[in-house]
């Protein structure tokens, strides 16, 4: 307390008139400095142009028309009156030139000198002013030991501000942590969704006819990675188990749900049972979940056969309801057409979902 008071009471005063008076004479000291470079540099200028003008009428004097011969071609140069009248002009004018230099750069070195005797006072005066407030004393305390014990402050008082700015974020994420509770209050947590997801896989399951494994790791919701099925059942086990995934995502406020996309639903050689099978359980789900959008390649094959394909007008008309909306890619007659023109799809309705992936 003692140094803070002696400090602040002793110097603070002298240090903050000395600063103003420094930033004055800094400013001044760069002005005169940057003023000094310009006249330098019209000296170095003048100069050149001194020595070119030079260069000049030691040329003119030393070829003298209709007697001298021009230095690039070898010719001689003409000697009518009107050349001996150009000659004299060009050596009075190179002289009145040469002369107008000569004072020009008599006039700039005097600036020149003024500057740099003013730079050299000025350089003086801080180092002398900043000598003087250095030495000041206060029971073996000086300006540096004062500027320094300042600087500590402030230091410090940063460091106490950024400090504190931590401490509340460290709260403000301890909080959020106290807020998700224990391992064990998660783990009950997840044991609750996994029974609910495993009552909606166990149904959605039953409606595709396929059997669900037993084994507990193929029922458990945070690590199911795989079934130990192929061919069909794989397929329709996995349409089952993602439908269930969907189903508890809707049944979450808090979260938001995209359209349900599928790709491909018989991507499989699958057999009429379990194609009708399929729709059936896409017919239902799109009923009672939310959107859901699905593709399937169309062949108007032979009825006839044991293994018939479809028409997808007619699955329409049997499986989902009227306001069922449907895209035909090709006409059913041409392959990888996915990109080519068509207006089957309203030209507005494209725009719009441009314009919205645009913003996205």
């Amino acid at each position: 307390m003692k140094i803070s008071k002696l400090l602040d009471e002793r110097f603070k005063g002298e240090a903050e008139n000395y600063l103003e008076g420094y930033q004055y004479l800094s400013k001044e000291l760069s002005e005169k400095e940057a003023e000094h470079t310009k006249l330098c540099n019209k000296m170095s200028m003048l100069r050149g142009r001194q020595r070119v003008l030079s260069q000049i009428i030691s040329n003119i004097k030393n070829q003298k028309p209709k007697i001298d011969q021009c230095p690039t071609c070898d010719q001689s140069l003409p000697g009518d009156l009107k050349e001996f009248y150009s000659y004299s002009q060009d050596i009075n004018d190179a002289l009145k030139e040469k002369g107008r230099v000569k004072e020009h750069i008599k006039n700039n070195a005097t600036k020149l000198n003024s500057v740099e005797k003013l730079i050299t006072s000025l350089r003086i005066k801080i180092e002398k002013d900043y000598g003087v407030l250095r030495r000041l004393k206060s029971d073996n305390i000086t300006f540096d030991s004062w500027l320094n014990h300042n600087a500590n402050l402030q230091m410090l008082k940063n460091i106490s501000i950024k400090k504190a700015a931590c401490e509340k974020r460290i709260n403000g994420i301890n909080i959020d942590i106290d807020k998700l509770g224990s391992g064990v209050d998660i783990d009950s947590l997840r044991k609750v969704k996994e029974r609910e997801f495993i009552s909606i896989f166990k149904r959605k399951v039953s409606a595709l006819g396929v059997k669900l494994p037993k084994e507990a790791k193929y029922q458990a919701l945070y690590s199911l990675n795989s079934f130990p099925y192929q061919g069909v059942e794989l397929h329709q086990l996995l349409m089952a188990y993602n439908f269930s995934f969907y189903e508890m995502v809707m049944k979450n406020s808090t979260i938001h749900s995209f359209p349900f996309l599928l790709d491909a639903v018989f991507k499989e050689d699958i057999d009429s049972e379990s194609r009708s099978n399929i729709f059936k359980f896409l017919s239902h789900e799109t009923k009672s979940s939310g959107q859901v959008v699905f593709s399937v390649a169309e062949y108007k094959g032979d009825e006839t056969s044991s293994n018939p394909l479809f028409n997808i007008e007619n699955i329409k008309s049997e499986y989902f309801s009227p306001t069922t909306k449907l895209i035909c890619i090709g006409d059913s007659k041409t392959k990888r057409s996915f990109l080519s023109d068509t207006a089957l799809i309203d030209s507005v309705l494209i725009n719009d979902t441009i314009s919205l992936l645009e913003v996205v």
